[in-house]
């Protein structure tokens, strides 16, 4: 439902300051999170429910912005490599999310958190910890890579007319 939100806000102020909205929001949830305790469902929901809202920008705005890239590499190169930048963006995602997950599960590990047990305070709370503020933290470095992305709305409209004009 949110997505032509986001498809809408990329025209408007441009896809990689759309981008940084969605990571200031996902990350603002995620850090919210930690301060829920034990039968906080209302704040959970309405939480999740911006969350949800940002995770639509947060999976299809980056792919459009790739999709700028490609076209940045046909000017330059005059190929259509397309596949091999999604390809090899696919295979980073997967790899980082299944090194985050490892590294997730072995942390909380260490902490003595077991799945499906009755853990105490301090295995809940390096739970918390790591599942909030773990995955706000990372959102920091992508919002100030994102904040800096050369390519402006300014650029990529100059760069789609000289790839149209190379196409005539």
């Amino acid at each position: 439902i949110a997505i032509p939100f986001w498809l809408w806000l990329g025209k408007v102020i441009g896809k990689h300051r759309a981008f940084c909205i969605t990571l200031i929001g996902t990350g603002t949830v995620s850090f919210l999170c930690f301060f829920l305790e034990f039968g906080d469902y209302a704040q959970f929901h309405a939480l999740f429910l911006l969350k949800g809202a940002c995770f639509g920008g947060l999976q299809f705005l980056p792919a459009s912005m790739l999709a700028d890239v490609v076209d940045i590499d046909s000017i330059k190169t005059g190929g259509r490599r397309a596949g091999t930048f999604f390809a090899l963006n696919g295979m980073i995602a997967k790899i980082s999310a299944m090194l985050a997950v490892w590294a997730a599960a072995r942390l909380v590990d260490f902490f003595g958190f077991i799945p499906g047990a009755e853990n105490g305070d301090t295995e809940m709370l390096a739970l918390r910890f790591f599942y909030c503020i773990g995955c706000a933290a990372f959102f920091l470095p992508a919002l100030f890579l994102t904040w800096f992305y050369p390519l402006t709305k300014e650029k990529h409209e100059k760069l789609r007319q000289e790839l149209e004009n190379q196409k005539s």
